[in-house]
């Protein structure tokens, strides 16, 4: 599956659904959000370099609760 790419710039956030186990992309720009869900990881595979940089960078967030 396709994924944005080059998201950096609008990045906000992310964090795992606990739900769904999904990995949640939080986006904003122009005063519009958006996500990308992950559920493989083998997915990230389509992001760009500096997208992966920008995830490395920024720890997932998660719950207390979740951390396990």
């Amino acid at each position: 599956m396709k994924l944005e790419q080059d998201f950096h710039v609008d990045f906000k956030w992310w964090e795992c659904d606990r739900e769904t186990g999904e990995a949640v992309i939080v986006m904003k720009s122009k005063g519009i959000w958006r996500v990308i869900r992950i559920l493989d990881p083998r997915w990230l595979v389509n992001l760009s370099e500096k997208d992966i940089e920008c995830l490395y960078y920024n720890k997932i967030c998660y719950e207390v609760q979740d951390k396990v």
